[in-house]
């Protein structure tokens, strides 16, 4: 599977030397290193991964990510677009070449669900319908709701749901290998930073 990743050029070095990496959560280029809020989503995908992929190399708590679709298509991320305009510094973008099993593919759009910890409802497009199922959700207990909400989540890994468009399509993976990388290219970040 072709993938592509935007890694501090840093990263990319240690990996030139070293041959094969695990995400570190206490270097710069950890996505989740200022969103302290967000390690219960992170959990849970790593979670997820363990069961839908395999369980991580010894030591390892998160996987890396990249792109596997930019709106619908699989292509080199254009830094022009404003989903990448809060890089800062000295980056690259890897273009990898990772086998299908190794990797976990999930919709980047209704992976804010699971940040944001809402329910996925079953139902968008009908207003009706969103609201009675909304009302269905806000009647359970808090157990309940939890269980239910944390089951909804698991839609995001759903290509066939009707509800998911999957034009923007992230991937995690538990390590990055040299090997894998089938191209390169170097820029340097001048937006503000923020947050995945």
């Amino acid at each position: 599977m072709k993938l592509w990743t935007i890694q501090p050029l840093n990263v990319y070095e240690k990996l030139l030397t070293q041959g094969t990496l695990h995400c570190n959560p206490d270097c710069d280029g950890f996505w989740g290193r200022e969103s302290q809020e967000f390690t219960a989503a992170y959990d849970w995908l790593a979670g997820q991964m363990q069961f839908r992929i395999s369980p991580p190399p010894e030591g390892v708590q998160y996987p890396f990510w990249a792109w596997a679709l930019i709106d619908g298509v699989s292509k080199n991320p254009d830094l022009r677009r404003v989903e990448f305009n809060g890089f800062v510094g000295e980056h690259v973008i890897l273009e990898l070449e990772i086998p299908d099993v190794n990797v976990l593919l999930s919709d980047e759009e209704n992976w804010h669900y699971v940040l944001g910890r809402y329910y996925l409802h079953d139902v968008h497009d009908n207003e009706g319908k969103w609201e009675e199922n909304d009302a269905w959700f806000n009647g359970l207990s808090s157990n309940e709701q939890e269980s239910v909400m944390r089951k909804s989540w698991e839609k995001i890994f759903d290509k066939d749901d009707s509800d998911n468009a999957w034009k923007y399509v992230q991937a995690t993976f538990w390590e990055l290998r040299l090997n894998q990388v089938k191209g390169t290219r170097k820029f340097v970040g001048r937006g503000k930073q923020t947050n995945r």
